[in-house]
């Protein structure tokens, strides 16, 4: 767990403005649809920092900050998978590749999104809504 939590003139100087706007709208989008706790830690080999909102014990998403990229990490129980297999056609396809080439381990499906700009917002969001 990091002590200080990096500032967000320095999250920026590494994702850059376009990949910024996508960590603050997801996080705002968290922030508005879930009373959720947030912790902090250094991003060991998927970047800089992590950001990871847990809610009620379970983790929701992790945000991991790269230089000029932004991974966003879902992960997916069963009940989760059946969701989206349900409504995948409603989905952009490269939010089906990401999800059809994630591997799943005994504790559900590990996505990692890899994103650059805003584009992806509304599958991600929709992902989080799962």
């Amino acid at each position: 767990m990091l002590e200080v939590k990096p500032t967000q003139d320095e999250i920026l100087a590494l994702l850059g403005k376009d990949a910024f706007d996508m960590w603050r709208a997801v996080c705002h989008f968290i922030a508005d649809n879930y009373n959720i706790d947030t912790l902090w830690d250094d991003g060991g080999k998927y970047g800089a920092y992590e950001r990871k909102f847990r809610k009620s014990g379970k983790t929701l998403c992790s945000l991991y900050v790269k230089e000029t990229e932004l991974v966003v990490l879902i992960i997916f129980g069963k009940a989760e998978r059946e969701k989206f297999e349900a409504e995948r056609m409603d989905f952009s396809p490269q939010m089906q590749a990401i999800y059809d080439e994630a591997k799943t381990y005994h504790d559900g499906k590990w996505m990692y999104i890899k994103v650059k700009d805003s584009s992806m917002f509304s599958d991600i969001t929709r992902m989080l809504v799962i």
